[in-house]
């Protein structure tokens, strides 16, 4: 059963890594994706805070390639929930120190460089759970021995909605949402190649 759950995990994390990624790189994708990324703190409940379309979408994303390898229903489900508790513990408003497993597991240590107003240092680290895909593709950031720091949210739009059709109607009122004159949320640039120093 472990084994199976491991090989669910990287299986499945590999259709989450690119619906993650495509939410940040594309347009549309991230007028979708925003709302994760809209609150001004990371804690527990923004492991769930998605809309819709992002939820049902990811999920295919997510479940499709576990459903065409034929994952059992047992290790399905012990799969959903170890994905839902580590998700819980990533964006924990908790001080902890992760050492090790912040090589291979996308910890709240390496997430919250994911959740930083800097577009450049937010398009990165989109493991849900672990970091290999974004090892592979070149996606993986956190600054060697040092800890971040920085404001979390979205750049320009500090004022983002808080109520649920606020949010659920973002993306289709994303022109006229109000934006300060700080950093510009789309197209999301990344950080240029000599800057990505990783642990």
């Amino acid at each position: 059963m472990l084994a199976q759950l491991l090989l669910a995990v990287v299986v499945g994390e590999f259709g989450c890594y690119w619906f993650h990624r495509l939410g940040h790189e594309l347009e549309l994708g991230w007028r979708i994706h925003a709302t994760h990324h809209g609150t001004p703190q990371v804690y527990w409940l923004n492991s769930t805070r998605f809309h819709a379309f992002e939820v049902v979408i990811r999920t295919m994303f997510q479940t499709a390639p576990l459903i065409v390898f034929g994952c059992n229903q047992d290790t399905f489900l012990i799969y959903g929930a170890f994905t839902a508790i580590h998700g819980w513990v990533q964006h924990s408003n908790v001080a902890y120190k992760t050492g090790l497993f912040n090589v291979l597991l996308a910890t709240s240590a390496n997430h919250r460089w994911h959740h930083s107003t800097s577009m450049a240092e937010a398009n990165h680290n989109y493991g849900l759970v672990v970091l290999l895909w974004d090892r592979l593709f070149g996606t993986f950031y956190s600054p060697k021995d040092q800890q971040f720091t920085g404001a979390v949210g979205i750049g320009d739009m500090p004022d983002f909605p808080r109520t649920y059709w606020g949010q659920f109607l973002t993306p289709f009122r994303w022109k006229d949402l109000p934006r300060t004159a700080a950093e510009p949320t789309s197209p999301p640039q990344a950080l240029p190649e000599g800057t990505r120093e990783t642990a």
